[in-house]
């Protein structure tokens, strides 16, 4: 018996770019996390004097450098068979070349989520007064490496572009992953499984934004996806991490059935 792995970070969605249709994505890749923490050290003084060595500022100029940072768009292998699949079933049409991908990817964030390595600031903390410049500032972001980005090298040009000496970066986590092949027997029977519970259903592979416990096991050789077979609208997916995060009844049964028909076909073919 072959070892195969399911987490979360896949599933299905009653629509996508406004075309009705349910659509299941079983992620074969993910976004690798770099969570670090930008340091900046200055002179403490008191409010009433500015002088140029006020680390919070130095901190607000290496943001705003990172934000303004323009980086190159990728198109790897398993999103050119995503677009490709949607395109086909007339879900997406607007090209699939990595032009035309940026064209959308400037009016549709989640996709130039998949296209980019992506920075969000997360928090920020400096000061203990309002009258007293700080001697030290600091923020965290959350950057989302694509797959085969190094992390390593992905630092040096955060350093690069912040080009501030006074200024440094301090790693908190990071985390990277090969691609798992969509060509195997597990990827199959999810699409059989798909396709005879819900109508007009499309499978297709695809990278998560997001990164899953799925990192772990493919960096060992283990084929693993992210599919959860659930079917969730547009305005719930917006929920996720969110206050008001949930799935209605039927998304949660349906994922349920959906988990263990494929966990049944699969041990009976051993």
């Amino acid at each position: 018996m072959g070892v195969w792995v399911i987490t979360g970070g896949g599933g299905g969605s009653t629509e996508l770019f406004g075309v009705k249709r349910p659509v299941f994505t079983v992620t074969t890749a993910e976004k690798g996390p770099l969570w670090l923490r930008v340091v900046a050290e200055g002179r403490a003084g008191h409010g009433s004097v500015p002088h140029n060595d006020n680390p919070l500022d130095r901190l607000v100029r290496a943001l705003g450098k990172l934000q303004e940072w323009e980086r190159t768009p990728q198109l790897s292998p398993v999103l050119e068979e995503y677009f490709g699949r949607l395109e086909r079933a007339g879900i997406y049409s607007g090209g699939t070349s990595l032009k035309q991908l940026e064209q959308t990817a400037a009016s549709d964030v989640r996709v130039r989520a998949l296209l980019t390595n992506t920075i969000s600031a997360t928090t920020a903390t400096a000061g203990m007064k309002h009258n007293v410049i700080p001697g030290r500032a600091e923020a965290t972001i959350d950057c989302r490496l694509l797959p085969g980005v190094d992390p390593a090298s992905f630092e040096a040009e955060l350093t690069r572009v912040i080009d501030d000496p006074k200024v440094r970066l301090e790693r908190v986590f990071a985390g990277a992953s090969d691609t798992s092949s969509h060509d195997t027997e597990l990827f199959a029977t999810i699409e059989s499984v798909v396709r005879e519970l819900v109508e007009d259903a499309v499978v297709t592979p695809g990278v998560t934004a997001g990164f899953t416990d799925s990192r772990v096991f493919r960096n060992q050789g283990v084929v693993a996806y992210g599919f959860s077979g659930g079917l969730t609208s547009p305005s719930l997916a917006r929920t996720v991490h969110g206050h008001n995060e949930r799935m209605t009844l039927d998304s949660f049964r349906l994922s349920c059935q959906m988990i263990y028909e494929v966990t049944r076909r699969m041990c009976e073919a051993g």
